[in-house]
């Protein structure tokens, strides 16, 4: 593994913890937002090298010991990791009596943070310019959305699912372009429907007047 790659890595994953006890400590309980960051990046590591090593188990000699050997034979389906993490947001915030929606809002900019450094990581370079621009948009909708007047509800959440789901069309799109038809495609498609179900739903689209 390369010198830079384990740099960015490292930066992703102490940035995702910093940022998330940053930004989050007042509103939430200290000891129980540190645990939520850890299980975060655990749960993204496991459930991404579990697809990846799903998906290619026949060139794989021994599931059990292969599937732990991250630097000899790596290998990880981020998009996989991605919706292990929201699972593990759903759930934490169940348990704790927390406002899911508000929670993802919070979390937005901490999984900007960990998305570019990682890309930058592993040399996707276009994908880390795309999330700098999501970056960009998600700051300017961060204190202008519930002026929308086409935004019904206004209710906290449509940061988090409007940079996801133009995030994730646009990823779509670079997909297409590069001709890569395998599970990465799919992934993307299934996260760009499920983010603007998650709009409609906030923006109370199918409410009666």
């Amino acid at each position: 593994m390369r010198v830079f790659e384990v740099v960015f890595k490292v930066l992703a994953c102490v940035g995702f913890l910093y940022l998330t006890w940053r930004r989050l400590k007042d509103d939430y309980a200290g000891k129980k937002l540190v645990a939520f960051s850890w299980l975060a990046l655990l749960v993204f590591f496991l459930s991404s090298r579990l697809i990846f090593v799903f998906l290619n188990w026949r060139v794989i000699d021994n599931l059990w010991v292969d599937y732990w050997a991250f630097f000899s034979k790596p290998g990880m389906i981020y998009s996989a990791g991605y919706i292990g993490v929201l699972l593990a947001v759903f759930y934490f915030s169940w348990k704790n009596d927390w406002k899911v929606w508000s929670f993802l809002e919070d979390l937005s900019f901490s999984f900007l943070f960990f998305t570019f450094f990682w890309f930058l990581a592993g040399g996707k370079w276009v994908l880390g310019g795309l999330t700098v621009l999501v970056f960009g948009l998600s700051f300017w909708l961060w204190n202008r959305y519930r002026s929308f007047v086409w935004y019904k509800s206004g209710k906290k959440g449509f940061v988090f699912w409007a940079a996801n789901f133009i995030f994730w069309m646009l990823n779509l799109f670079i997909s297409i372009l590069f001709e890569d038809k395998g599970v990465n495609l799919f992934l993307a498609m299934f996260l760009s429907l499920i983010s603007l179900i998650g709009l409609f739903i906030l923006g109370e689209v199918w409410k009666k007047k």
